[in-house]
């Protein structure tokens, strides 16, 4: 299982714009626990280069529900925040479930422990400055 997890994370992609490191399509719906496989790191020192995966095996962690987190395309795999950053973590399966397929793990991780998750969408940043400086006022006011 360890190896599964390993090349699954290896896979990812790991050259992430900051924009992009983190953005929660799922929220954990109930507590469970992680293995750490590491954490997300800038390439450079501004707040706008992009990020690297550093593969920096760590403990486990506590996954509340209600945390936001970011599912992986591959695996029972995600990233959260937590200790100061971005980790990306492999959700540790029950006893009954460990040794199991790659897959069937993945689809007993989406089906018990998360449920979709989606961001208010409102008008971004840039409209709000462009509506503002057209009409000199507000949006919505």
């Amino acid at each position: 299982m360890k190896s599964f997890l390993q090349a699954a994370a290896k896979s990812l992609d790991d050259g992430i714009e900051a924009r992009m490191l983190f953005q929660a399509n799922a929220k954990a719906r109930i507590a469970f626990d992680g293995q750490i496989l590491g954490k997300f790191v800038r390439n450079g020192p501004n707040p706008w280069d992009t990020y690297r995966f550093t593969d920096e095996p760590g403990g486990t962690i506590r996954v509340f529900p209600t945390l936001k987190i970011q599912i992986a395309p591959k695996g029972p795999i995600f990233r959260m925040r937590a200790q100061g950053g971005v980790l990306r973590v492999a959700w540790v399966p029950p006893e009954d479930l460990t040794g199991g397929d790659p897959a069937a793990l993945r689809a007993a991780f989406l089906e018990h422990c998360v449920t979709g998750y989606s961001n208010a969408h409102g008008i971004g940043a840039t409209a709000f400055i462009v509506k503002t400086l057209e009409t000199g006022r507000r949006p919505g006011s």
